[in-house]
């Protein structure tokens, strides 16, 4: 019973010990690193944390980590050693322009979208015509988004879309020799998820290329007057666009040409969108 005692005493002291050893002997030895500004010290990796005071350019403190927007510090106050955080706020190669490198942000956008679909001709047991011309229309409509820095060259979107098509245009009824003319209405609204992996093309600017896909669920439909079915649409895009970056906010202007994959006939999709993120 005192041997087993003895025994439990010695393997918990061990683990004690143990676990103050490091794993690696360079943790041993502080990482350094000195202000090369005067920053504002918070105590969470957010502006609206609390504020622990300045430190002065020239000043040494020991480096946690050093992340793409916040660098972490252990500095000593009244006293005692603490975590803080100060904004990593070096200028990057092309000010004015953002720094793509590993990071999220997260934003909205407004889109005007101008849409097309080509005439058709519908035709009863009876022999009737209903002649439908082109329908076309443009309108916003608003989205949320995140994406993702994923390195240099390339960073993911993911974003929710409250999509609108309104089309309008006129419908021609035949019925044996007379016919009759009117104008139509397409109104429907969406709730789409879209995806779009953004390359950046070349520095100047930082110009990028994507692809993106979206699903659209219809969530209203009124055609002609009457309500109907609710549609899925899949759409698939192609777009350019830049990005710009003022400290911790993000403007990407973006131009985009698609079509509904799934609509007959195919509608054809012009779109142009002014997005604002916040850097993380």
């Amino acid at each position: 019973m005192i041997r087993q005692s003895r025994q439990l005493v010695f393997t918990v002291f061990f683990c004690i010990v143990w676990s103050f050893i490091p794993l690696n002997s360079s943790a041993q030895e502080d990482d350094t690193w000195t202000a090369d500004q005067d920053y504002e010290v918070f105590s969470e990796p957010s502006v609206s944390s609390k504020k622990m005071g300045i430190l002065k350019a020239g000043k040494e403190v020991e480096l946690i980590s050093k992340g793409r927007r916040w660098i972490r510090i252990r500095v000593r106050a009244k006293g005692k050693m603490l975590i803080a955080f100060i904004r990593n706020d070096k200028p990057v190669e092309e000010p004015g322009l953002v720094d793509t490198k590993h990071g999220w942000s997260m934003g909205g956008y407004m889109a005007y979208s101008y849409m097309l679909q080509s005439g058709r001709i519908f035709r009863d047991t009876d022999g009737n015509e209903t002649e439908i011309s082109n329908l076309s229309g443009g309108n916003f409509y608003p989205a949320f988004f995140v994406d993702w820095l994923f390195s240099e060259k390339w960073t993911f979107r993911g974003a929710v879309t409250g999509r609108k098509i309104i089309l309008n245009g006129t419908a021609k009824y035949r019925v044996t020799v007379a016919s009759n003319a009117s104008s139509v209405e397409l109104k429907q609204d969406f709730f789409g998820i879209m995806l779009q992996p953004q390359y950046k093309l070349f520095s100047f600017l930082n110009f990028w290329i994507a692809p993106s896909v979206e699903m659209a669920f219809g969530t209203k439909s009124i055609v002609f007057n009457v309500e109907s079915e609710k549609p899925t649409y899949f759409l698939a895009f192609g777009s350019i666009g830049t990005r710009h970056a003022f400290r911790s906010f993000q403007i990407t202007p973006e131009a985009r040409a698609g079509v509904v994959i799934n609509s007959k006939p195919a509608m054809l999709n012009l779109e142009m969108i002014l997005a604002g993120a916040y850097l993380f």
